[in-house]
């Protein structure tokens, strides 16, 4: 992503990126953060994830972020081993491509075996899945 592209997205004060591009019919996934508080420690670009460990400059505290895009079940396995690798608190955020729950979609069916797995992969990370608002828009 260019100098000129985070300064757009970033509005001046999230000035470094790391970022997945698009593939094909796959929309890409970028992390903004600001550098003058947050070091880049750790980075790595997946299949249909970026993630980063971030330290922070005055405290040295670090965590995680993951942004995704995928719609494969590879992915799980894919961000798993991103977050096993610096076992950091970890943010888990983007566009998934499949819901957990039968209300989060926007038309009715039935629960999907797509569905059973993102549900069973947050579980087992022991992740918290902040509830959608307004999810027509998401």
């Amino acid at each position: 992503m260019s100098a000129e592209t985070i300064r757009a997205v970033g509005g001046g004060r999230l000035d470094e990126c790391a970022f997945k591009g698009a593939a094909g019919a796959s929309g890409g996934a970028a992390i903004l953060w600001d550098n003058r508080k947050w070091a880049l420690t750790g980075q790595s670009v997946g299949s249909f994830s970026v993630s980063v460990l971030l330290t922070c400059r005055n405290s040295r505290w670090k965590w995680t972020c993951s942004c995704v895009y995928g719609p494969h079940e590879s992915l799980w396995a894919e961000l798993t081993a991103a977050c096993m690798r610096w076992g950091a608190p970890w943010l888990v955020m983007g566009d998934f491509n499949v819901t957990r729950f039968i209300e989060d979609r926007n038309h009715p069916g039935p629960t999907t075996p797509a569905m059973t797995s993102f549900s069973n992969w947050i579980d087992g990370e022991a992740l918290v899945d902040i509830p959608i608002t307004n999810h027509e828009f998401t």
